[in-house]
């Protein structure tokens, strides 16, 4: 663990058990995006690509 990190939850210690679960679903929120940009990356080039493609023949 990093020494920010380390140094953040720490500070969140000291924070109501409310707004720690709100930094924990934050948290949790961020990680799980992650996961899905990360295996769908190849895929929404992919549309990309095929969008900018329609785009430039003039389709709709």
């Amino acid at each position: 663990m990093t020494k920010l990190l380390e140094s953040a939850i720490q500070q969140m210690n000291n924070l109501p058990e409310s707004q720690q679960d709100k930094i924990a679903y934050a948290i949790l929120d961020e990680l799980s995006w992650d996961k899905v940009l990360d295996s769908s990356g190849d895929f929404l080039l992919q549309l990309a690509n095929e969008a900018l493609e329609d785009y430039k023949k003039g389709d709709e």
